[in-house]
């Protein structure tokens, strides 16, 4: 490439001020960004749920492109600063070059990497119904003779948007499916946790039913109770239950 073009290119830009040789490397590697940015956005659509791959493909193409143009495009410009600024300008601008390089082509390579793993917003930060769920499964109607076994949170919303609260509880040994499928559809819930509507339960012992929100715009919970016959003598019938905080966007 031409160096006297170059120069020339780099004091046309930037009118013989650092400033605006400064403003102007910041800008280039930071525009690549945005378009990868604006492009997870897109992929956050609906649309986009079942073939989220378009949109990673996508923001992997406009980074890579991106940044070779723009490192194409402005590396001549660093061999050319001792002949349009100062020392102390080409000091400042080889630096900051460096710095924007190396910085724009980490943090863009995170960010498609993000892209492609699904993430969204209630994967960086809490919420009231996150943080409440344990308090919510803690108010179901939960049989006397049941014995809790262990409880713990098992899924943290990544990629799905699903957050669970799982319960494990022994029960008696004449304890039968029936019995908690009947429990399922008790109007008890009504009293201290919420109604549950459209109970299905199939052959494999499990049953779900949604919570019906009091309010328009409550969360989506969905319970769903797994009943585990012993296998073995003297061992004891098992329930899951586990209650399911699913993220509407």
């Amino acid at each position: 490439m031409d160096e006297r073009r170059v120069a020339r290119s780099l004091k046309r830009v930037s009118r013989g001020s650092v400033g605006v040789a400064a403003l102007a490397l910041v800008v280039a590697h930071l525009a690549v960004l945005v378009l990868v940015l604006l492009v997870w956005l897109l992929g956050l659509a609906p649309v986009f749920d079942g073939v989220h791959w378009i949109p990673a493909v996508l923001a992997t193409v406009v980074f890579v492109v991106g940044t070779a143009v723009v490192f194409v495009t402005l590396i001549p410009w660093a061999h050319q600063y001792e002949k349009v600024f100062s020392d102390a300008g080409v000091f400042v601008l080889s630096w900051l070059h460096w710095f924007m390089m190396v910085s724009s082509a980490v943090v863009g390579i995170v960010v498609v990497a993000l892209v492609w793993a699904d993430l969204r917003w209630y994967h960086l930060v809490s919420s009231p119904e996150i943080d409440g769920l344990r308090d919510r499964a803690m108010a179901m109607p939960i049989p006397a003779e049941w014995s809790l076994d262990e409880a713990a949170r098992t899924e943290d919303g990544f990629p799905a948007g699903v957050y669970e609260y799982e319960q494990t509880f022994d029960v008696p040994q004449t304890y039968e499916f029936s019995q908690m499928a009947d429990w399922m559809s008790s109007p008890e819930w009504e009293a201290s946790f919420g109604s549950l509507r459209d109970v299905d339960c199939d052959a494999t012992g499990r049953c779900q039913a949604e919570v019906v929100p009091r309010e328009a715009r409550e969360p989506v919970y969905v319970v769903v109770a797994t009943y585990r016959a012993s296998t073995m003598a003297g061992s004891t019938p098992t329930v899951d239950v586990d209650l399911q905080y699913r993220i509407s966007e």
